[in-house]
């Protein structure tokens, strides 16, 4: 993920340092802040882990609520001497984000932190070792799946054992879908956009308008400097079958999938040292076949908040972990049916002719595969809190967690 940082507001909030120059301590990240006016900091009472009050935790009221202008209103001129103090004054009589309408942890999450309250080490390590001996033994009366491809009857499984809201999703990892209706588990909210607002293609008058701008469009495809690293990654998935490839003609393409077919550019995206392939699956018109019915719905800055405050003031030491889920969106596969919506093409590094390839997992670029991932990855969330009582969360393809030190 393209990690975005937003610009710093210069001044003694950023650098540590007075407008005189006089240096001013700042506390670590695990530091106790102040408490707010009328709060108890003498009481011993754990807050609320599903709404935790100003009122209950010793924070600082010095946080936005939210970065947008609609909700933090208009901010200063910042026209006098020391705008950037002015600015400040301002960001600090906002509400602080931790107000009870303002995040809630789901319930899984809650119910594990409070039985990690209560429960010995070993007792928390038996539980774990009992439930994927479990998963284990229903692994082995179950069809076993091809060699190097997802367990979807065990995924389902479960999915069903746990009574997830989203069962359906666990057929996702045999093949998703770009196109059509995407969904998602309850916890996400419907589209505040109904079908007709959000106006999808019928695939005829996509591909329609596709082919009458395709040679257009083919004769901007040129030669770049990053088009070696797009051949090596591209290489690297074929070899992995990710994606079938290199094709040399539209004829060769319609061939492998059907004549009718999409093409998309494949461009790279820069992040430091490293380059990713991405693929432009909106002018090519593929992002227009699909719809949301559900509004994806991910832990905020908020929520981790939430869960640090809720742990700190319980006078516990947490401790943070992350994990990435490697190569996450291309281990899922894509329908056969949709392999003629996932056509990419760059220029050869060498001789800098066209080179096609035909996506067959999930492409970064298409609107559908940001569901077709996100909905195993908050199912496997949900497995993970309950069965095996890890108090973990996710992002797109970051897994991470706060829990007590033991």
């Amino acid at each position: 993920m393209v990690s975005r940082r937003h610009p710093e507001v210069p001044g003694p909030c950023c650098s540590g340092v007075s407008p005189r120059g006089r240096s001013r301590s700042r506390p670590g990240p695990w530091r106790a802040l102040p408490s707010p006016q009328g709060s108890d900091s003498s009481s011993s009472e754990p807050p609320s882990l599903r709404s935790v009050s100003p009122a209950s935790v010793p924070v600082s009221r010095g946080v936005p609520q939210r970065l947008r202008p609609d909700a933090l209103g208009s901010p200063p001129e910042c026209v006098g001497p020391e705008p950037e103090l002015e600015h400040v004054r301002w960001a600090t009589g906002l509400d602080h984000p931790l107000h009870p309408k303002a995040a809630s942890l789901p319930d899984p999450l809650v119910d594990v932190l409070q039985w990690l309250r209560g429960t010995s080490p070993a007792v928390v390590e038996a539980t774990r070792e009992a439930a994927l001996t479990r998963i284990k033994q229903l692994d082995q009366a179950l069809p076993s799946p091809r060699p190097g491809s997802l367990n979807v009857a065990l995924f389902r499984a479960l999915l069903e054992e746990v009574g997830y809201s989203d069962v359906g999703e666990a057929e996702c990892c045999a093949g998703a879908s770009i196109a059509g209706a995407l969904g998602g588990p309850a916890e996400w909210p419907d589209h505040p956009r109904s079908r007709a607002e959000q106006d999808p293609w019928p695939v005829e008058r996509a591909l329609r308008a596709h082919c009458q701008q395709r040679a257009r469009f083919l004769s901007t495809v040129s030669p770049s400097e990053h088009d070696q690293a797009l051949w090596d990654s591209s290489v690297d998935d074929a070899a992995a079958g990710k994606l079938i490839g290199p094709l040399w003609s539209l004829d060769e393409v319609a061939a492998e999938v059907d004549p009718d077919f999409f093409v998309s550019r494949r461009f790279p995206v820069v992040q430091g040292e490293k380059v990713r392939p991405c693929d432009d699956f909106l002018r090519s018109f593929v992002n227009r076949l699909a719809w949301c019915r559900k509004k994806l719905r991910l832990p905020r800055v908020d929520d981790f908040c939430l869960l640090a405050s809720a742990l700190f003031a319980d006078g516990a030491s947490p401790k943070f972990w992350k994990v990435d889920h490697k190569a996450a969106y291309r281990q899922i596969p894509l329908l056969r049916s949709e392999r003629r919506l996932a056509v990419v093409v760059f220029c050869d590094p060498e001789s800098g002719e066209l080179c096609y390839w035909v996506h067959q997992a999930l492409p970064f670029g298409a609107l559908g595969a940001v569901y077709g991932y996100n909905r195993p990855a908050r199912a496997l969330v949900h497995l993970a809190r309950v069965l095996l009582h890890i108090p973990v969360d996710s992002y797109y393809d970051d897994y991470w967690g706060i829990q007590f030190v033991q």
